[in-house]
């Protein structure tokens, strides 16, 4: 391995791990907050909804530079398949979905909360489906899939341990299950607590594949 692609491993790997422990502090500290208000321009208006949508920002674009690093890791142990490549674009594409959605939710939608509360409670209390729900649905769904389907090919392809692929997993589609039998802010911050700690470990797999190597390397010369 390469000092470049060692590098990006140990970048990737440090952006996966913060990303989990970020998802999870951000639901747990914000997210309740949030809720707590019922009228959404106000909510979209509060320091919390900064706080939680800036960080969100934040935490997208460490999902997507840990996308690069998994295409690397990927490669070094799988090189040249069609399945690194594609899982890349997967990524890339969901987590950049993810990060304009709440990017706009961030600035545009708060300052819409701000300035005119009252068109933008008309607008999410209008009937039926709006663009406005169209945004939220492309840029929600798009993450959910491509970490999904991520998850999959890495386990599949060997690439990652199976209770990896599971955390991630279950995660990501244990929220609406858990909210029937409990509160929707609980059931969030469970799956929030899964998905961050696939995240965590995931970004631990890269860190070791980025030491690894050179430890196995600097041995052999000292050896010789």
């Amino acid at each position: 391995m390469t000092s470049l692609s060692s590098r990006l491993s140990r970048l990737s790997g440090f952006s996966l791990c913060l990303s989990g422990i970020l998802l999870f502090l951000i639901n747990v500290i914000f997210t309740p907050r949030i809720l707590a208000i019922d009228d959404f321009a106000e909510s979209a208006a509060s320091s919390a909804w900064a706080w939680r949508l800036g960080l969100a920002c934040f935490v997208a674009l460490l999902l997507i530079i840990g996308s690069v690093g998994i295409f690397e890791h990927f490669e070094q142990r799988k090189p040249g398949r069609v399945a690194s490549l594609f899982t890349l674009m997967v990524l890339l594409s969901g987590n950049a979905l993810l990060l304009a959605h709440e990017w706009n939710q961030w600035l545009f939608v708060r300052d819409l909360a701000i300035h005119i509360p009252d068109a933008l409670n008309q607008l999410e209390d209008t009937d039926g489906f709006t663009l406005f729900d169209l945004s939220a649905l492309i840029g929600t769904s798009a993450f959910f899939l491509s970490w999904i389907l991520a998850a999959v090919l890495l386990w599949m392809n060997g690439i990652i341990k199976k209770h990896i692929a599971i955390l991630m997993i279950a995660g990501l589609v244990s929220s609406p299950i858990l909210s029937v039998f409990s509160l929707y802010v609980i059931a969030i911050i469970i799956s929030t607590f899964l998905l961050g700690l696939g995240w965590f470990l995931l970004g631990l797999q890269l860190l070791k594949g980025s030491i690894t190597p050179q430890l196995s390397a600097d041995s052999l010369r000292n050896t010789i």
